[in-house]
């Protein structure tokens, strides 16, 4: 057993009234309709035949029973108080919600237009949120992981400063010309990219193809190899149809001739 629990709070009052009636006056979360016209559940058809019968009194195999689920959802209303309200949304061992009506007001409530979400970069998931929801154990959760992830990218951009050929690889595939760079401004564009875009760039320094990856990317740069859409060529030979392909087509020990001789064509432009 989990217990879980989530808080939907008000927007601030960015209106003319004066605090004391804002913080006072009703602010629900209602009843509205989908893009398609239906009313809105936040459920899955899955979760209303497992979750609604308890809460409509009725099986999910009664013929009225998808009638029944829309007209309970056209009357629900979550009235918001100035201090916010607090849902459980934990679960049981089986996966079973602890309270399955605030379990499912918490559904209806993060499908709602007018509540927003904020991601671990604290950006809102809509624009102008009424309401947002606030989740304490997600937040601790992510900014723990969101922390541990930025110690460890801060770790190899300190290991990258010692290794200039391989900064310069991770530079390229970042879509910088390492070329055109000097020292001073090389490593201020790699501690920005490991803080700022954390999983990107995690994600380029432990790719066992970097340096193929970072090959093509100079190839391109210096148009030995041309890009039409996402498709590589080399002169009128297509080599991927993705860099992904195209990385796999120059790490096959058959093709080790072709490294060669774009080697080769680089040296020259050089």
């Amino acid at each position: 057993m989990a217990s879980r629990i989530i808080e939907i709070r008000r927007k601030g009052n960015t209106s003319r009234l004066p605090d004391e009636v804002y913080d006072e006056s009703k602010q629900n979360i209602g009843s509205t309709m989908t893009l398609s016209g239906d009313t809105r559940t936040g459920l899955t058809r899955d979760e209303e035949r497992k979750y609604m019968p308890e809460i409509l009194g009725m099986s999910s195999s009664d013929l009225n029973f998808p009638r029944e689920v829309k007209e309970w959802f056209k009357s629900l209303t979550v009235n918001v108080l100035k201090k916010g309200v607090k849902l459980e949304i934990g679960t049981d061992m089986e996966g079973h919600p602890l309270n399955v009506m605030q379990f499912i007001q918490y559904k209806y409530a993060i499908s709602h237009p007018d509540v927003g979400e904020m991601d671990e970069n604290g950006v809102m998931s809509r624009r102008t949120p009424r309401f947002h929801i606030y989740d304490k154990t997600s937040t601790l959760e992510k900014a723990a992981t969101l922390t541990t992830s930025r110690k460890e990218a801060l770790t190899q951009y300190i290991q990258l400063t010692g290794d200039p050929k391989r900064a310069d690889m991770v530079l390229r595939v970042l879509g910088y010309n390492p070329e055109t760079l000097n020292e001073l401004e090389k490593e201020p564009l790699l501690e920005k990219a490991a803080q700022e875009n954390t999983a990107e760039f995690m994600r380029i320094v432990k790719d066992k193809s970097l340096e193929t990856v970072a090959f093509i990317q100079e190839c391109l740069t210096k148009a030995i190899l041309r890009k039409e859409g996402n498709t590589i060529f080399d002169t009128d030979e297509a080599i991927g149809a993705t860099m992904e392909e195209a990385v796999a087509y120059l790490m096959d020990k058959k093709h080790s001739d072709v490294i060669i001789k774009l080697q080769a064509r680089l040296k020259g432009v050089k």
